[in-house]
């Protein structure tokens, strides 16, 4: 994993991986849900900035893109400005193209640490995920397995909704972006039958 140089912005990259996930875990962790002593670790005097995200409507597309692999494994890696915590996706079924089947479904996965650095103050998330190959199913396996199919994950032109949040050391909601689909409808939960997360708020950016 690339080095960051400082000042960075946070950016997602969602992309093909055709190798299995190495399980390798850096900060020592290898639960995906990681606890602030476990990679806080020694900050020898260092002021912790807010772990943040950096995308702006202008960008983000550029910043975030999808695609599937021939073996159908959907890899999501995330890199944040600060070191941040328990990062956690949700993905929610927002396509309405089919009036006679009305969005009602949504996962969740959480992102595990692959790297960080108080010193330069930069966090790195992963997720590899096995993706659906066929409609209906009971794919989903948190952070093991999707629901959905490939063609449904790629931006832009998704037939999902991304929001993801990040903490702060302290094991609050730093930030968290919505995008995909209708981000603003989602951001407004006026999507019926979601089980919208509870960090998924007004504070939450649309992009």
């Amino acid at each position: 994993m690339r080095k960051l140089a400082l000042p960075v912005a946070l950016y997602a990259t969602l992309f093909a991986c055709t190798d299995e996930p190495s399980g390798d875990d850096p900060v020592g962790t290898d639960s995906g849900v990681d606890t602030m002593m476990e990679t806080a670790g020694d900050t020898g005097g260092i002021t912790m900035m807010p772990p943040e995200f950096r995308l702006t409507t202008a960008d983000w597309q550029d910043a975030i893109t999808t695609t599937c692999g021939d073996d159908d494994r959907l890899q999501i890696v995330l890199e944040a400005e600060g070191v941040g915590y328990d990062v956690e996706i949700w993905i929610a079924d927002t396509y309405d193209g089919n009036p006679e089947w009305p969005p009602s479904y949504d996962e969740v996965h959480d992102m595990e640490k692959s790297d960080y650095s108080v010193e330069d103050q930069y966090s790195v998330f992963e997720l590899d995920i096995q993706a659906a190959t066929e409609w209906p199913n009971d794919d989903y396996d948190r952070n093991v397995a999707t629901t959905f199919r490939c063609e449904n994950l790629e931006l832009p032109g998704a037939a999902v909704t991304y929001a993801v949040k990040i903490n702060d050391q302290d094991g609050m909601v730093s930030d968290c972006i919505v995008f995909g689909d209708a981000a603003d409808d989602v951001k407004a939960k006026t999507w019926d039958g979601l089980a919208y997360p509870s960090w998924l708020t007004d504070d939450c950016t649309a992009l």
